[in-house]
């Protein structure tokens, strides 16, 4: 069972996912849909930090994060998902960025689906 704090990460992280879910079904922004992604993504990785008995910094670069992370090391494709998804931090929130679509947002979803396996399948 993870501790409270491991649990508050977690929630927070349910709450960015509810977020897209809601997005979702009203057919955008779609923008603000990766953005949400990407931090609930971000939630994930904080809550397996904190677990394992580090406090995260503030920073939304999921690479940088994950190399905080004590053993196992996630894998290739963790850190791939990682890497596509920490540019949702900034590119969804100024404008001249280009434009997010749907297709982006599936995307983005099976990328925080990989970091968020990899997460709860480390916390005990």
């Amino acid at each position: 069972m993870p501790s409270s704090a491991t649990q508050e990460w977690l929630d927070k992280a349910k709450e960015d996912e509810q977020v897209v879910l809601l997005m979702k079904n009203a057919g955008g922004p779609w923008g603000i849909a990766a953005y949400h992604i990407q931090q609930a993504a971000e939630k994930y990785i904080k809550a397996s930090l904190v677990e394992a008995g580090l406090a995260p910094p503030k920073t939304h670069d999921l690479e940088q994060l994950f190399q905080l992370h004590p053993e196992p090391a996630p894998s290739t494709l963790v850190q791939h998902a990682a890497a596509m998804l920490s540019a949702y931090a900034w590119l969804t929130r100024y404008p001249g960025t280009p434009p997010i679509e749907e297709s982006h947002v599936i995307t983005a979803e099976s990328q925080l689906a990989t970091i968020k396996a990899w997460v709860l399948a480390n916390i005990p």
